[in-house]
């Protein structure tokens, strides 16, 4: 994936876009732009996107960087591009502006996926009470400095009757705050980055933690694309729903 990295996912993201322009604009009548705005197009890729969802979630979220799922997110994307360059054209009054906040909030989001899904970098850090560090590893084994410390200050573990652990809670300390973690309760180090706590590490005794940090560099594409995506949401609900004449549906 490092290969599709910023700068060159970026590239594509704008080559792509140019292609979709140029296809619309000089080969608007031309069967194979006639199949992907066609409603078989629409549902194929409505479907096939949706059973890729369902199976990462059922068989993990690495699945997400699969071909095939790369493939199903590429294709809705492109359909979406055609089906809002036909709506910018053909919808009219309070209608168009629903549709282009809905579509293009929606088509945003993909794209934040699909091309900003190179640049996403997990990295692990493990600390003992009282440990202090900045370095975190990758999973291949590479190195990288953090923008700041993680001093772990505290670190327990809660059990069920049968010895199972019920709860894992960190108290950590960065940036002068002190912040509480949990499993699946992430903090906001940053826009962009995030910091999970994962596990135990070591003995019991020792007291200590596994954090992950996540650091996703289009994660403001994706939240424009959720607000337009709402406030096309909220313009329907106001609104009611219309045809593309501004009747309303039956």
């Amino acid at each position: 994936m490092e290969l599709f990295a910023f700068p060159v996912n970026l590239i594509l993201a704008l080559v792509w876009g140019g292609i979709i322009l140029w296809l619309w604009k000089d080969y608007r009548r031309s069967v194979f732009v006639r199949w992907f705005l066609s409603p078989l197009a629409t549902l194929s890729s409505i479907l096939l996107f949706g059973s890729g969802c369902l199976v990462a979630g059922f068989a993990g979220v690495e699945c997400t960087r699969s071909w095939w799922f790369t493939s199903e997110l590429f294709f809705m994307m492109t359909v979406l591009a055609f089906v809002l360059l036909r709506g910018l054209r053909d919808a009219g009054g309070k209608l168009r502006y629903r549709f282009i906040l809905n579509h293009f909030g929606l088509l945003t989001v993909l794209v934040s996926l699909f091309f900003g899904s190179p640049d996403k970098d997990v990295l692990r850090l493990s600390l003992t009470p009282g440990m202090t560090s900045d370095i975190a590893y990758r999973e291949d084994g590479s190195m990288d400095k953090l923008r700041y410390e993680v001093c772990l200050e505290d670190f327990r573990t809660d059990y069920y009757e049968n010895g199972v652990p019920s709860v894992y809670e960190a108290t950590i300390s960065m940036d002068g705050k002190t912040v509480s973690l949990k499993v699946n309760s992430p903090y906001a180090a940053r826009f962009a980055e995030q910091i999970y706590l994962v596990s135990a590490s070591g003995p019991q005794a020792q007291g200590g933690c596994v954090l992950q940090v996540v650091r996703q560099p289009w994660k403001w594409l994706t939240v424009i694309g959720i607000i337009l995506m709402v406030t096309g949401a909220v313009l329907l609900f106001v609104q009611g729903p219309q045809t593309l004449s501004g009747h309303r549906e039956e």
